[in-house]
């Protein structure tokens, strides 16, 4: 994400980010619950993630969605996601990434 973005990229930063923040979801899901979300609509990944437990889920559940609300203008529509669009996805992503790291970091101690 990071270095498509860098490069310019920008659809594939934002294919990127949808990707790594449905893989942050599912790291916190499988630390806190056992469990990641299978479902074939992501948004049910959100709820799960909002019942993980950890400081902040709920709030970062609502971050996923916000996210997820791009998932199909990102990867498969034909108009191209705003420059400022890919911007609050990536920073989301962020966001959600550092969040995780924080709470498998916990989890590991």
């Amino acid at each position: 994400m990071e270095t498509a973005l860098a490069a310019g990229r920008l659809v594939a930063a934002a294919v990127l980010a949808v990707q790594c923040a449905i893989a942050c979801s599912d790291a916190v899901c499988i630390a806190r619950l056992a469990q990641r979300s299978a479902a074939g609509a992501h948004h049910e990944a959100a709820d799960l993630l909002a019942s993980a437990g950890a400081p902040g889920a709920a709030d970062k559940a609502e971050q996923l969605r916000r996210i997820l609300d791009l998932k199909y203008a990102a990867e498969y529509d034909d108009r191209n996601l705003s420059p400022s669009e890919i911007k609050a996805l990536v920073d989301r992503t962020r966001r959600l990434h550092g969040w995780m790291t924080e709470v498998l970091e916990t989890a590991a101690r």
